[in-house]
């Protein structure tokens, strides 16, 4: 990791406490970029970074030739697009993951068809869930085909960087990865893991990961805490 990326998640946890803890008030008006940059000595560059990840976690809110002011409502929110890994390293970086289940399981008819192969066929099935700062934010259901599951660890299984090191450890390139995203209600179980009650609603992400050879990788269901993470897409109208 850079200097400068150190610098401003530095700056950006500095300010996020700040606002959480009342120091910056609601609806208030943050000092300029040049004055902070000058009271904490690094580049304006790097204060308009820091302000950018806390705009995108709702607790900034800027406005063209007035200011970046405090949210009237200031609570965090992860925003979280596909790439989990790069959501958690830019907005919870003391996130930690725990591995909480793995056995290998024979696929039914239903679960081949989404994986691509042969009903029978042997996959290793994860749980895991998220805390940050002990507070379960997310957890998920995974499920690999064992040709792409072979010398998994518990603790390969148990990186929040999971992805990065899966395919690094499996000598594999993911070429896409298909997303559905829906709201659900928490049953009993996933209400007592994410301390929620039974019938909140949750985000549900289905992903199916398919490797350079549209062989399907694996097969992730995560669910997350509607308080502390929200699904972020950005749309290029421009070609």
């Amino acid at each position: 990791m850079n200097m400068e990326a150190n610098q401003y998640r530095k700056l950006a946890s500095e300010f996020r406490t700040k606002i959480l803890d009342g120091f910056y008030k609601p609806s208030e008006k943050m000092p300029a970029e040049r004055a902070l940059s000058e009271l904490y000595r690094v580049s304006r560059v790097t204060v308009r970074r820091a302000l950018k990840v806390l705009e995108e976690e709702r607790l900034l809110n800027r406005i063209q030739g007035s200011g970046t002011y405090v949210s009237p409502k200031p609570e965090m929110r992860i925003p979280l697009v596909i790439d989990y890994t790069g959501s958690m390293r830019e907005h919870a970086p003391k996130l930690t993951r725990k591995l909480t289940a793995r056995k290998l399981i024979e696929a039914d008819i239903s679960l081949a068809a989404e994986l691509k192969i042969k009903p029978g066929e042997s996959v290793l099935k994860v749980e895991r869930t998220d805390y940050l700062e002990g507070q379960a934010v997310a957890c998920d259901v995974g499920y690999i085909p064992r040709v792409f599951a072979r010398d998994l660890t518990d603790e390969d299984l148990g990186k929040v960087n999971f992805i990065e090191q899966w395919t690094r450890k499996g000598s594999f390139i993911i070429e896409s990865c298909d997303q559905m995203v829906e709201a659900v209600e928490t049953d009993d179980i996933l209400a007592g893991t994410l301390q929620l009650g039974a019938g909140h609603p949750v985000l549900k992400s289905t992903e199916n990961y398919l490797a350079e050879n549209s062989e399907t990788a694996g097969r992730f269901i995560s669910f997350y805490h509607p308080h502390f993470i929200c699904i972020s897409t950005r749309y290029r109208w421009k070609k």
